[in-house]
């Protein structure tokens, strides 16, 4: 427990604007709030400094992360018969043709 001296029309105002009842709920919000406002302004100063590629879709390997372990291990079982099957030589009835 920290006993501050607060402005008591500057808690006022926070508990009026923000529906709360006591000081303390009032000064534990609004830090709060300024916590995610600094964590929101320095998430912003990355911006223009991660590579972005807007064709990279992330969605299919992120649904492999709702899967079972079962569910997920047949998933890349397919996936590598897809692979094979894309690099199978070809018949020698194809070659006769």
């Amino acid at each position: 427990m920290v006993n501050l001296e607060l402005d008591d029309d500057l808690i006022e105002a926070v508990t009026k604007l923000s529906g709360l009842k006591t000081k303390q709920e009032a000064v534990t919000q609004a830090l709060q709030e300024y916590i995610q406002r600094h964590k929101r302004a320095s998430i912003l100063q990355l911006f223009g400094t991660i590579d972005y590629d807007a064709g990279d879709d992330h969605r299919p390997e992120r649904a492999l992360h709702s899967l079972t372990p079962a569910e997920r291990q047949a998933w890349h079982d397919d996936q590598k018969i897809i692979a094979e099957a894309a690099v199978l030589p070809e018949s020698p009835w194809e070659k006769q043709a």
